[in-house]
């Protein structure tokens, strides 16, 4: 029996998705019961060249689309899973020996658990970079709690997060109007997730047990790389807005009102040639781009949107 779907999504990255398929298929769950299913964004890829080279076990199966949609892959390998329990990871993840076991227990002790996260570490690939602030980690995908269970955190990511399959038929699957995608680079598709399933009061945990490893390659270790994040960030921001159907001039204005002073604090380190300082104090203000950008996008008409929360109607199509 299929206790666990694994499902990974992946756009022709073929060597680290080979890395975090061989964490994977070495578990400490029993083989038996679980399965990973590949959903390959990219045609030219070759994923299943990669796995018929270097790995031979049925536990594994790979979905082909040609659509570039990170949520559309998701949504798709939900569809075609066969476990009672859905955990997604990253094709840039390495997962603990006890990933898997310490998920099935959690949902096993949380019964009336609909998500559960864990932690999520960070490789940087040839070490952290001086400039880059302990602040802005979580825009590599860092998330740790601590050490303490916490039943509904403020946020998950979808490096290290599952779900009862039954939630997606009570909430709807992920947004398309969010994540990486032909539309561009939008973030928080698994907050909007979340959102949805507080608002029907499902049960949210956090268990730091459940650990992996966030591989951060050299090329997006850059600061414009950083500034194009938070950019993009800050338009995501606007769809969720959007979608609860919030009023963008009050979020405008406490948003402007703080990249104001960003930006004189900016220029005072500018000044007095505080790399960091600048570095932290660039965020709001960017964001702020981001932000107004999609939102005047939305007001126009000139982008898709998913306005309010149709669930099963928008989502579960």
């Amino acid at each position: 029996m299929t206790h666990i779907s694994v499902i990974i999504p992946t756009y022709n990255r073929p060597q680290l998705l080979k890395n975090t398929l061989d964490r994977l298929i070495n578990q400490t769950y029993r083989k038996t019961q679980y399965e990973i299913i590949i959903v390959d964004n990219y045609y030219l890829s070759n994923a299943k060249d990669v796995l018929n080279k270097n790995i031979k076990l049925p536990v594994v199966k790979v979905i082909e689309l040609s659509k570039r949609s990170v949520n559309n892959a998701r949504n798709e390998g939900i569809k075609r899973s066969s476990g009672e329990i859905i955990v997604f990871c990253d094709d840039d993840v390495l997962v603990d020996r006890d990933f898997l076991k310490n998920i099935f227990f959690a949902h096993k002790k949380y019964k009336n658990a609909w998500a559960i996260g864990g932690r999520v570490k960070i490789i940087w690939e040839g070490g952290k970079p001086a400039w880059l602030p302990k602040r802005v980690e979580s825009y590599y995908a860092k998330l740790d709690f601590g050490n303490k269970e916490i039943r509904n955190p403020s946020w998950l990511v979808s490096a290290n997060i599952s779900f009862k399959k039954q939630v997606f038929k009570k909430v709807g699957y992920f947004n398309l109007c969010l994540g990486r995608s032909e539309l561009g680079n939008f973030y928080k598709d698994e907050i909007e997730l979340l959102n949805r399933i507080k608002k029907a009061n499902g049960n949210i945990y956090y268990i730091p047990d459940i650990q992996c490893h966030h591989y951060v390659s050299k090329e997006r270790l850059t600061i414009l790389n950083l500034l194009r994040r938070i950019y993009w960030k800050g338009r995501s921001e606007a769809v969720l807005e959007n979608q609860e159907n919030r009023k963008f001039d009050k979020i405008l204005g406490n948003l402007f009102f703080t990249a104001v002073l960003d930006v004189i604090y900016i220029l005072y380190h500018i000044m007095h040639l505080d790399k960091d300082k600048i570095i932290l104090h660039c965020i709001t203000p960017v964001y702020m781009v981001g932000f107004l950008m999609q939102s005047i996008l939305i007001q126009f008409g000139l982008v898709k949107t998913e306005k309010g929360l149709r669930m099963k109607k928008t989502y579960a199509k």
